[in-house]
């Protein structure tokens, strides 16, 4: 069967601290290339009441409701810390709708499935700091996080970057999430989440791999490139491009 852009509905699921201003830039390429797309930032990014639930709700609604259209596929991309929200979110919507997995690909992008690790390393790292106190966790410097632009192209994107309330960590409810088709997207210049990380994901839960030549967020630095992987990895996922 053809590839049929307009079938195709892309939710865009960014990690930590981002906001609907990050999303934006990818989003006239994905529409010039004929798909549906929904920017969709984590419920805890900037608001100070934010639960568990209420994150991983808000994200298996926007598929539900993807879902519940006539013949429609979903993508949905889950950026980063993203990922261990957005996976259980696919679980529940699943639920409802057990028969749709063939409707759906995962795509995970510089992605993580245990948030343990990656927190330490961004701490360590001067990316993060932490009040848990307050109940809050901070970017300290989101230049590392684009630091494949310019300071002056990144400068509205760091200022952008808002507070991310620290919530329980999500418990996958099932394993329906991996009769989806599951790709990770690895960014090999990342010094957020190490490439090594990303491929040791991907190959423990039998993903395809698809890479990009950018670091952590492409979807900002790189937005026409990021649209043309999410495009190849649509149209042709069962040749990825494998990363040795």
């Amino acid at each position: 069967m053809p590839h049929e852009p307009h079938r195709w509905t892309i939710i865009l699921v960014p990690g930590a601290w981002h906001v609907d201003f990050h999303c934006q830039p990818p989003i006239p390429f994905f529409k010039d290339a004929g798909y549906d797309i929904v920017p969709l930032p984590l419920a805890a990014a900037g608001d100070s009441n934010s639960t568990l639930e209420q994150n991983i709700s808000k994200i298996s609604q926007a598929i539900t409701t993807q879902l519940e259209r006539p013949h429609q596929h979903v993508a949905v991309i889950f950026h980063s810390a993203s990922g261990f929200l957005g996976t259980e979110a696919v679980n529940r919507a699943l639920v409802t709708h057990h028969s749709a997995t063939e409707r759906v690909r995962i795509i995970y992008l510089a992605s993580v499935l245990d948030w343990t690790p990656i927190v330490a390393h961004l701490a360590q790292g001067g990316f993060l700091r932490l009040d848990l106190d307050a109940g809050y966790f901070w970017c300290d410097d989101g230049y590392k996080l684009y630091d494949d632009m310019s300071r002056e192209d990144a400068r509205p994107f760091v200022e952008a970057l808002t507070f991310q309330r620290v919530i329980d960590t999500p418990v996958l409810s099932s394993e329906a999430w991996r009769k989806c088709d599951l790709t990770h997207v690895v960014t090999t210049k990342d010094k957020a989440n190490p490439l090594e990380w990303q491929i040791k994901m991907a190959k423990d839960y039998g993903m395809r791999i698809a890479k990009m030549e950018t670091s952590h967020c492409p979807f900002i630095s790189a937005p026409e490139y990021f649209v043309r992987t999410i495009d190849g990895v649509l149209r042709e996922g069962s040749t990825s491009t494998p990363v040795p």
